[in-house]
């Protein structure tokens, strides 16, 4: 495992890892939309079925987004959710 983890900070010297996920899928995307564009099914599922899976994984994914930006995790966050509330009771709006 250590080799391999060497290997890759070798390969991808200084890049972040959410780098390297969104570059694999944005390749994983473009060979799936050039295996479409030439009749191939890459995917041995119905229309039916993808759609349903994209419309679940959009569902998901928004409501993963919207719940954690609704809600203050980070201390930067609970910090300015302070400094608000004491905006408020001052009186100040902007």
């Amino acid at each position: 495992m250590t080799a391999i983890k060497n290997l890759l900070n070798k390969i991808f010297d200084g890049v972040s890892v959410s780098t390297i996920v969104r570059t694999a899928c944005f390749f994983l995307a473009l060979i799936n939309q050039i295996l479409q564009a030439m009749g191939k099914s890459p995917l041995p599922i119905s229309d039916e079925q993808l759609n349903a899976l994209i419309t679940t994984g959009l569902t998901v994914i928004t409501g993963l987004i919207a719940w954690y930006k609704n809600n203050s995790f980070t201390k930067a966050a609970q910090i300015g959710d302070e400094a608000m509330q004491t905006a408020r009771l001052k009186g100040i709006t902007k």
